[in-house]
């Protein structure tokens, strides 16, 4: 009687361990999938660190829009001298 009990829990075990291995390779299939799609992901990433470096600063921006409002305020400043030599 122990060998039909026994041979039962073999059967048992092997039913578990064909589902546990068509799990396994269903999984392996979309792991594949994932690890395609990180590949993409890891070189957009890396684009958009290589545009990312070439942005200015802020200290860049700053002088840049304190630089652009010097200039106009010298153009409002000297509009009258800018305009007898242009002869407007």
């Amino acid at each position: 009687m122990t060998d039909i009990s026994e041979s039962g829990r073999i059967g048992a075990i092997e039913s578990r361990v064909a589902i546990l291995e068509a799990q396994t390779t269903f999984s392996t299939g979309r792991l594949d999938r994932a690890e395609g799609k990180l590949d993409t992901f890891s070189e957009r990433i890396t684009r958009l660190e290589e545009r990312i470096a070439h942005l200015p600063t802020k200290e860049q921006v700053i002088k840049i829009a304190l630089g652009m409002l010097a200039a106009i305020t010298a153009i409002i400043a000297l509009q009258g001298k800018i305009q007898t030599l242009l002869g407007l």
